[in-house]
């Protein structure tokens, strides 16, 4: 993996603005071009880091950062609590030949949220740490770097094996059904209502060998992604505490589009119109 130059771990961070509207950043956003980027972002009305990861299907990395600064906004004097600032910036080459899953990328984010999880470390979804950048960046060096392959079982934890404790997931009693994808559900974050949709179902994180597939857990959980791009892993107890009904999204429209209204996040919009 490649940092890039002025976004090796800085403790400051850079405006997330500046960086995708500023001349003196040009050559950075050059870089990210054809891309898959491992980020840390942090909002200026936040305490907490979030660490993710874009352009993964189609080496559009600067997107996802582009929707950061939609939904946080731009830097303002006036208001503290406006924009986001960027940290750590990472990427290698976007290949359509090597998939996500087999992607250094994937891998790296992998290995760290899992530390983070053993650590009680990971906050709201998958994508909030409470860990400060000196951490990260500690755990990012237990990372043993490897190139992405396009086959081949190799695995990047040789340096961190017998010190990190996996995460494994809960079992519960019965699966989320493939008929819940597309599913919206609704619910609190630090006193904050956020919408959010089933985009899939699947096992959960936590094998051993390091690879994405748990095969101590043959739970099948929904993944879901809110309306400010965080992305979590429910059991079917937490599905249907959540899930709204098609009746609810009726009747629920007007508030639900005013939530989306408010947190901007793009796509969202389009989903709940037809219904």
């Amino acid at each position: 993996m490649k940092i890039l130059k002025r976004f090796n771990w800085r403790k400051r961070g850079v405006e997330i603005n500046d960086f995708l509207n500023n001349d003196e950043f040009a050559k950075q956003r050059e870089e990210l071009k054809n891309s898959r980027l491992f980020y840390v972002v942090r909002a200026n009305s936040e305490k907490v880091f979030k660490i993710g990861i874009s352009g993964m299907y189609d080496g559009k990395a600067i997107g996802r950062l582009r929707e950061y600064q939609l939904y946080y906004g731009d830097a303002d004097d006036k208001n503290k609590c406006s924009g986001a600032k960027i940290h750590f910036l990472g990427k290698t080459e976007y290949n359509p030949d090597v998939l996500q899953k087999n992607s250094e990328i994937y891998k790296r984010e992998l290995f760290i949220k899992r530390y983070l999880k053993s650590n009680d470390a990971l906050d709201r979804g998958r994508e909030r740490t409470s860990a400060d950048i000196e951490s990260l960046k500690r755990i990012m060096g237990l990372y043993d770097d490897g190139p992405d392959t396009k086959t081949d079982k190799r695995r990047s934890m040789r340096s961190s094996r017998g010190i990190i404790k996996l995460y494994k997931p809960e079992p519960t009693a019965k699966d989320v059904p493939e008929s819940y994808v597309r599913r919206f559900v609704t619910k609190d974050f630090d006193g904050r209502v956020h919408l959010g949709q089933i985009e899939s179902v699947g096992p959960g994180l936590g094998g051993e060998d390091g690879t994405d597939n748990a095969k101590n857990d043959k739970q099948i959980y929904a993944n879901v992604r809110y309306d400010d791009g965080d992305v979590e892993q429910l059991d079917f107890k937490q599905v249907e505490k959540h899930v709204l009904s098609d009746l609810e999204v009726q009747f629920r429209k007007p508030q639900l589009m005013s939530l989306l209204n408010d947190n901007r996040m793009l796509g969202f919009n389009d989903l709940i119109k037809p219904l």
